[in-house]
């Protein structure tokens, strides 16, 4: 004889699909916050990296230094 109600088979099979699911995602943001946690004190603690991350990021420079940002036409790349 079998029950069919809230806590079937099949209900709790997909419960534990769902928390595998879930386990998995928090492995992968837990990586990827010790990822950004280190590169964040290596760029807190040097100096040139600061730099280097303005420069990149916020196309900061130094005096009497120019920047040239080239943009490249998507239309022309794909000819």
């Amino acid at each position: 004889m079998i029950f069919f109600d809230n806590t079937s088979f099949l209900v709790v099979n997909e419960l534990n699909k769902d928390i595998s699911k879930n386990e998995e995602q928090l492995a992968y943001y837990k990586a990827e916050y010790e990822k950004n946690n280190a590169y964040f004190m290596k760029l807190m603690n040097n100096k040139g990296e600061k730099e280097r991350y303005a420069r990149e990021n916020y196309f900061m420079k130094k005096p009497n230094e120019e920047i040239f940002i080239l943009v490249v036409d998507s239309t022309q790349a794909k000819k």
